[in-house]
């Protein structure tokens, strides 16, 4: 079997930390850094799933996806999402053919 997947992608990060008392400035949860880890989004990321099926998938997506970031900030222990951070998303547009 062979797929064509066809749609936006991006770079996920996520920003793992714990969380253990409220910022006194505003009513929000202080976050303490510990690690980060980047992957591929959307549409790549459907494409990594099949190939992790066997199945062969072509991919047509957008050239920008490099400098499209959604970025998550998870607590460790709750694995708890305080936020999510995406930027350039102004830069979806022009596709490209990946095989």
């Amino acid at each position: 079997m062979n797929l064509l997947i066809i749609g936006e992608s991006c770079k996920d990060i996520f920003c793992y930390g714990v969380c253990e008392r409220i910022c006194p400035e505003a009513p929000v949860p202080v976050l303490n850094f510990k690690e980060s880890h980047n992957c591929v989004g959307m549409a790549m990321n459907v494409q990594k799933n099949a190939h992790a099926l066997g199945v062969s998938a072509d991919l047509y997506t957008n050239e920008s996806w490099k400098e499209i970031r959604k970025t998550r900030f998870i607590d460790y222990r709750t694995n708890y999402m305080f936020m999510r951070l995406d930027e350039n998303e102004h830069l979806y547009g022009k596709a490209n053919v990946f095989a």
